[in-house]
């Protein structure tokens, strides 16, 4: 089953950031295998395949802003068809782990952890307009398996080089203050105050007005997170903008009123 842009695919797909002939999905006695034909990569689980990868049952594939979900049927009634052997180009050697920032998947389906560079945080754009949808239609758990190994990747890259882009910054806090309101997680509010502590960078006043009313619905979070977020923001105080002054000042309402509300 070819997946594409173009009119001669079995699924089109109407997206500028889908190529014409996108991705492929076979199967054989083996399993369901995808392999991806495209420049903008495919996804599963949030995690970019690196040529080929074995799925499973409910997997979550994502092509440009579209998620496909992977059904198996058992029904006995239904007979496989016969369908051809995977092509010559998924009998390819075990990749390594060379200087690339591309994930790797491994012959047997197992994902790593992928490694990502700051330059390619774009994919949280890509991901994002998926996980906004099935936030929208009350499936905020699935966006979180979506978003969860990019976020973390980004985050523990951040940590390693001690350096993130601000628009990096801001779109992955803003993603994680998404997830905290559809999961009810008060880790993803911590997330938001780790990534921008890496700069630092000062959250939007929207998103600081947003944790204002979201605090209240969640379980204790841990002040020491938010504690270290003000101290690196209050070590730059020289630099901030008097927009970035008034969100500090926020901020610090805010670790009051969670302190009263109780830390973990």
């Amino acid at each position: 089953m070819l997946i594409g842009r173009s009119p001669s695919c079995d699924v089109v797909l109407e997206d500028v950031s889908v190529s014409r002939e996108h991705a492929r999905i076979s199967a054989n006695d083996t399993g369901v295998v995808i392999e991806d034909l495209s420049t903008n990569g495919v996804f599963i689980d949030g995690v970019r395949i690196n040529g080929w990868q074995m799925l499973r049952h409910d997997a979550m594939i994502t092509i440009g802003r579209h998620q496909l979900d992977l059904v198996v049927d058992d029904d006995d009634r239904f007979s496989p068809p016969t369908i051809p052997e995977p092509p010559e180009s998924f009998q390819v050697e075990k990749p390594t782990l060379a200087a690339s920032s591309k994930d790797v998947s491994s012959r047997s389906g197992a994902r790593p952890a992928p490694r990502v560079s700051t330059a390619e945080t774009d994919a949280i754009a890509l991901l994002g307009g998926v996980a906004e949808r099935l936030i929208a239609e009350g499936r905020g758990l699935d966006a979180e398996r979506l978003m969860t190994a990019r976020m973390n990747a980004i985050l523990e890259e951040a940590q390693r080089t001690n350096r993130i882009a601000p628009d990096a910054a801001t779109a992955t806090a803003r993603m994680a203050v998404k997830l905290a309101a559809a999961t009810a997680k008060q880790s993803w509010v911590e997330y938001a105050f780790a990534v921008s502590t890496i700069g630092p960078h000062a959250l939007p006043i929207e998103l600081v007005d947003e944790l204002y009313n979201l605090v209240r619905r969640l379980p204790p979070m841990r002040i020491a997170v938010l504690r270290d977020y003000i101290a690196a923001l209050s070590e730059n105080s020289g630099k901030l903008s008097p927009s970035e002054r008034f969100v500090l000042q926020r901020l610090r309402g805010f670790a009051k009123l969670a302190l009263t509300l109780g830390t973990a």
